[in-house]
């Protein structure tokens, strides 16, 4: 009977010391990643609930074979069965406890997966990519990576930042030519890590700066996918909450990243001809088209920055912004060129009918709630254009005046 002391005391031993220790370990981790979603999935893990399991079933037979209950008559039977069943608690109990222990060792193993911050982080990644359906794992990796840029552990930081960067290209590549609305989670994450490196003002990684509220994530470097307008909305609330903190460095990083992907992916597109009939015409007519809505678009956003920049006083980032090119000759892509630009835009904003949503709707300015703010937003929009074509900042003169605004 030492094999069933062996396990009986392997049992008391599990329930009464180990278990209680692991809840407590497991209770830390909402501590440890301020996240009580990483709590949730270990509690869906296979090798808890199986423990869980077993260590219940070990008990019911630990205590059906103390009790001594025999086994029904209709059971017994004769011969090599009747022993069988005349000894199945004690089986049972030698079973589910050599289970037990495997299953124990196993959710050890887990659990120093889940604790083990570099461990944890890849864990997750695997997961997601093995069912990308199923966002648990990254909502609890962009937990993680909240976690980790606070406790600044770059190192870590980098490499869950690396698998983001992948992840957004990834949904580009499944939209193909179409718009991309990425998936509310990679919203979510660029929004809450915009702010957390807004904290950390001067103490954040600027490198992880530049991929959320720089836009790196959210714009991205295909030429094959078209804005859409949820990115838009995200990339507007990020900025807002970069000047909430007055963190100007983060607009400052996104001109950079329009700026760039302006003048490399939404360049416009040269005209190609063919004569047919004696008749010269053009044979990308439609691609031009669509070109130039997108460029449209594009740079209608970058207008709603100048003129929240200017409902915010912030004159002397505009004029940093304005004066930031990395052409030779100088070219400011970000900037119109000719007066009718100006013109065309400032028709394109007054006219409440031409857009919608209107810009009042599409670009929400701090402070304002929407009841009475009508039309606000379209002023200042009017405003920064009037600011432009007044010359404060013209492709012509390099030179950005000290003048106030």
């Amino acid at each position: 009977m030492a094999g069933l002391d062996a396990c009986i005391y392997t049992i008391i031993a599990i329930l009464g010391i180990a278990y209680p220790i692991l809840l407590q370990v497991i209770s830390r981790l909402d501590d440890k990643y301020s996240s009580a979603r990483a709590v949730g999935l270990f509690e869906q893990e296979p090798e808890r609930k199986g423990f869980v399991f077993l260590l219940k079933l070990s008990a019911l037979f630990s205590g059906i074979w103390f009790c001594r209950f025999p086994p029904p008559a209709a059971l017994l039977g004769h011969g090599f069965w009747s022993a069988v069943v005349a000894n199945s608690a004690l089986s049972l109990v030698y079973l589910t406890s050599v289970a037990l222990l495997v299953f124990f060792f196993l959710l050890t193993e887990k659990t120093i997966t889940y604790y083990n911050t570099q461990k944890f982080s890849a864990y997750l990644q695997q997961k997601h990519r093995q069912n990308r359906a199923d966002k648990r794992h990254v909502e609890t990796l962009t937990d993680v990576f909240l976690a980790v840029i606070s406790a600044r552990n770059s190192s870590v930081a980098q490499q869950i930042a690396d698998f983001f960067t992948d992840e957004f290209a990834w949904e580009r590549a499944e939209a193909g030519a179409n718009e991309v609305v990425y998936s509310s989670v990679y919203y979510q994450l660029t929004y809450r890590t915009t702010e957390e490196v807004a904290q950390l003002g001067n103490r954040k990684d600027k490198s992880l700066a530049h991929r959320a509220a720089g836009g790196n994530w959210l714009l991205g470097d295909s030429t094959q996918h078209v804005i859409s307008e949820s990115t838009y909305f995200a990339l507007w609330h990020n900025l807002l909450l970069a000047l909430e903190y007055e963190q100007e460095d983060l607009v400052y990083d996104y001109w950079h990243t329009a700026y760039r992907y302006l003048e490399q992916h939404l360049r416009a597109i040269a005209r190609q001809y063919e004569t047919a009939d004696a008749a010269l015409r053009v044979t990308n007519t439609d691609v031009i088209a669509l070109r130039e809505q997108q460029r449209d678009r594009f740079l209608e956003f970058q207008h709603a920055v100048g003129a929240v920049l200017l409902y915010v006083d912030k004159a002397k980032l505009l004029r940093k912004l304005w004066g930031y090119t990395t052409s030779q000759p100088p070219h400011f892509w970000l900037l119109p060129t000719h007066m009718t630009e100006i013109f065309t835009a400032f028709a394109r904003y007054h006219d409440a009918f031409r857009l919608w949503p209107p810009v009042d709707v599409r670009y929400p300015f701090p402070n304002e709630a929407g009841v009475g703010s009508e039309g606000i937003i379209t002023n200042w929009l009017c405003r920064y254009l009037a600011v432009l074509f007044l010359g404060q900042c013209t492709v012509h003169s390099y030179l950005i005046g000290d003048e106030p605004l």
